[in-house]
């Protein structure tokens, strides 16, 4: 797998890469699994991405 293009606290602007889809693991089909941590523990994505 490739490593994702960005560092975490890396602030990101619209039409960034932030990930890859791919078919790792067990998976039916190409996703791209993301997610947004705080402190290391998930946290609701939507709530940091403004104007999604």
């Amino acid at each position: 797998f490739a490593l994702p293009p960005v560092r975490a606290g890396q602030a990101v602007k619209a039409g960034h890469v932030i990930g890859y889809i791919g078919l790792t693991g067990i998976t039916t089909g190409a996703h791209l699994h993301f997610a947004v941590l705080k402190d290391g523990a998930p946290i609701d994505p939507l709530s940091r991405l403004a104007g999604v």
